[in-house]
């Protein structure tokens, strides 16, 4: 433990004879640490937590595959076929190039985007759209 404390010595002494390099590596210290903290906290939302549905694990996004790959695109006719299964509890389909819609809350309306659902696009997310 005595050695330690003279390590800590020796390093504070060092720091105070090159104050130029000590901010150098401080600095560096600073930014290292906050980079990395910043990757884990979009990593952590992102990958890690689970996402903020009732039963995450329990919902699925359903594709075609093509010789060439996978498509997620699919269509409101095979839409229809695909939800009268006896494998999912609810089926909804989504379009993500919806219409632009006015949000009308002050002095000046706010253009946001919408996108088109279907009727159990609530229920499959377990929410009410009250």
């Amino acid at each position: 433990m005595e050695s330690l404390w003279t390590d800590v010595r020796h390093s504070f002494s060092m720091m105070r004879r090159n104050p130029g390099f000590s901010a150098v590596a401080i600095t560096a210290l600073a930014l290292g640490i906050g980079a990395n903290t910043g990757i884990f906290s979009v990593i952590n939302k992102v990958l890690l937590e689970p996402l903020p549905y009732p039963e995450p694990e329990r919902l699925m996004k359903v594709g075609r595959k093509y010789p060439q790959g996978e498509g997620w695109s699919n269509s409101i006719p095979k839409y229809m076929v695909w939800r009268h299964n006896n494998v999912f509890s609810a089926m909804t389909i989504y379009d993500s190039g919806g219409p632009g819609l006015n949000l009308s809350a002050g002095d000046r309306p706010e253009q946001i985007k919408g996108i088109h659902v279907s009727a159990d696009y609530f229920k499959v997310f377990g929410v009410n759209p009250d």
